[in-house]
């Protein structure tokens, strides 16, 4: 699962007329699916490509995920807003895919280092960040390069939802916060890779090979995550001109105040997109 290439989202939507309906067994159906947005994405196993198909934006009255319970939103809004992405895009209805990988979004999650893992205990791992009326599915992730499982959880009602829509496919499930980390990895330099989704971020950096520091933090202003990022890196003796940093996701609180990042940070780099609102 973690061999598949990484890409940078488009903001233009791809062309399913790129895609062969009639052999899906060739493509790998790759979904992410965070608090504010729905990514669709088509890999190629044949010839490595992968195929932007939709990048959409759900309104703020219909946060489609994992924290239903933090914004007063029934989870049946969740799948009506699935519901409607699924009407909209038939071909995702399909079980002929070669695989598929369900990136999710998960603030609850812990490293452990493999020398001192163990599966009984993962219940214990993540008791200090879940709710007692959370409902989860509890599951794991191996690292190769930080020699660590990830234990995270996702929404146990969106885990099966997942699972029965796709029965007859090999379904993976991956959090985003592992993707920055496999992102930062292959970057090969001393590097800090940010995701921005809903006046929260998630944060892994890297020196080559080993993983310096990964966590998720809310904030109110772009001051609030300078204030923070400076920290980690001071904390972490790193010198700020030397650490290059990439933000990606909804980066808007941003965008009017970067010459301040740029300041302490000046190897950023900024990946804005447009909102396709669901």
């Amino acid at each position: 699962m973690e061999n598949y290439p990484e890409i940078s989202i488009k903001p233009e939507e791809g062309d399913i007329n790129f895609v062969n309906i009639n052999h899906l067994h060739q493509y790998v159906l790759l979904i992410e699916i965070l608090h504010t947005t729905f990514k669709i994405k088509i890999y190629n196993t044949d010839n490595q490509d992968i195929i932007p198909i939709n990048y959409l934006f759900f309104n703020e009255n219909n946060y489609p995920i994992i924290h239903e319970s933090a914004y007063k939103i029934e989870p049946k809004n969740v799948f009506l807003n699935l519901s409607e992405i699924y009407t909209n895009h038939p071909f995702l209805n399909s079980n002929n895919f070669s695989a598929v990988i369900i990136i999710v979004d998960s603030k609850q999650f812990c490293l452990v280092p493999k020398t001192v893992f163990k599966k009984e205990y993962n219940k214990s791992y993540l008791n200090l960040s879940l709710s007692e009326t959370q409902k989860t599915q509890q599951t794991t992730l191996n690292f190769e390069h930080a020699e660590s499982i990830n234990i995270y959880s996702i929404s146990e009602q969106l885990y099966e939802w997942f699972l029965n829509k796709y029965a007859f496919c090999n379904v993976h499930f991956t959090p985003k916060i592992s993707t920055l980390i496999e992102k930062s990895f292959k970057t090969k330099k001393l590097n800090a890779q940010i995701y921005c989704e809903n006046k929260s971020f998630m944060i892994a950096i890297t020196d080559i090979d080993k993983l310096l520091f990964t966590n998720t933090f809310n904030f109110e202003t772009a001051q609030d995550m300078l204030f923070y990022l400076m920290s980690v890196v001071d904390n972490l003796k790193i010198n700020p001109t030397e650490l290059a940093v990439n933000f990606e996701g909804n980066c808007s609180i941003m965008t009017n105040n970067f010459d301040c990042f740029l300041n302490f940070f000046p190897t950023s780099v900024l990946h804005k997109f447009e909102n396709k609102i669901l």
